[in-house]
This record gives C-alpha cells, structure tokens and sequence, in this order.
C-alpha cells in the first residue's frame, strides 16, 4: 500500500502569517513518526549547525 504524504508539519500552518521553512536530517533506513526512528547524533548536529547559521544570519543581517 503505497501513502501520499505531504512534507510540511507546522510550517504549513503559519506560512500565511509569517516566513517559515523545515531543516531535514535523515533518519536510519528512512523512518519518520515511527517509534523505530532514529537519527544519528552527528546528524542531529548537523541540522543543529544549519539552524544556528540561519538564525545567526538572520539578526546579523543588514536591513
């Protein structure tokens, strides 16, 4: 049975109120919302560093 999923979560929601966005890391064998997943510390890193230099960017940014 195959699922048509849309990838969104609460970005969705308040797009319409303000700019919003998702940051992926990869979970093993490619789980997501199962009680199996799991996701690498150094990944989780990874998506820890992205998120700090975008925000870092963003109040650092010249108007």
């Amino acid at each position: 049975m195959t699922f048509k999923t849309i990838t969104g979560h609460d970005a969705l929601a308040i797009q319409k109120s303000v700019p919003s966005s998702l940051i992926f890391v990869p979970s093993q064998g490619g789980l997501s919302h199962n009680p199996r997943e799991f996701t690498a510390p150094a990944a989780l890193d990874k998506g820890y560093a992205v998120l700090t230099e975008v925000l870092w960017r963003m109040v650092t940014a010249k108007a």
